[in-house]
């Protein structure tokens, strides 16, 4: 996220898109890691898909945090 906003030097249209993306994949990695680093890995399966489900909670949140943000910047 921060390489979208910095380098490419993005414009409020295209944030929700990014917080939406970028806060999805960032709990996604960070929901795996706990789960792989606190469960056995033989649940693989039965953790990653609670995970993936949170993942779209967190970037449709993301999403409509970034559209609300960039709606007041404007």
């Amino acid at each position: 996220m921060i390489i979208l906003f910095i380098r490419n030097k993005s414009t409020p249209k295209v944030w929700p898109r990014i917080f939406g993306v970028g806060g999805g994949v960032f709990m996604f990695v960070l929901s795996m890691v706990t789960s792989m680093l606190s469960r056995p890995i033989f649940e693989f399966v039965d953790y990653t898909i609670p995970n993936l489900m949170w993942t779209f909670v967190i970037g449709i949140m993301g999403y409509f945090g970034g559209r609300m943000i960039a709606r007041r910047f404007e």
